[in-house]
């Protein structure tokens, strides 16, 4: 195989690994947000729209969606990546809250 050959070959396996870009994402759902309405979570989430779907992303969002959660006083309230859906190019995201204080843990609070 000579030189040229190779190099072309390898170009040709450049472009085609290079043009298979991974999808955008064009919507985000929440599943849980029972105290803070839908509208306000999506302007949220909006600078992700048309980012590409992956993990760091999706990530990236439900932390901001957790991390506005906290900021407004739910401070037991979470956030997690439900499911990235490629094909209809969605993202959920998952909204729960922590158990509150028991009776013994407030117990063990007083002295």
């Amino acid at each position: 195989m000579s030189p040229k050959v190779f190099i072309l070959g390898l170009l040709f396996a450049a472009s085609v690994f290079a043009s298979t870009e991974a999808p955008l994402l064009k919507k985000v759902s929440f599943e849980g947000n029972v105290k803070v309405p839908t509208k306000k979570l999506l302007k949220v989430v909006h600078p992700y729209i048309g980012s590409p779907m992956d993990a760091k992303h999706a990530a990236a969002a439900a932390k901001d969606i957790e991390e506005y959660y906290h900021r407004n006083n739910y401070v037991l309230a979470y956030a997690s990546v439900g499911n990235l859906d490629h094909a209809d190019q969605t993202l959920l995201i998952r909204i729960g809250k922590y158990a509150d204080f028991d009776a013994q843990a407030i117990g063990e609070m007083k002295r």
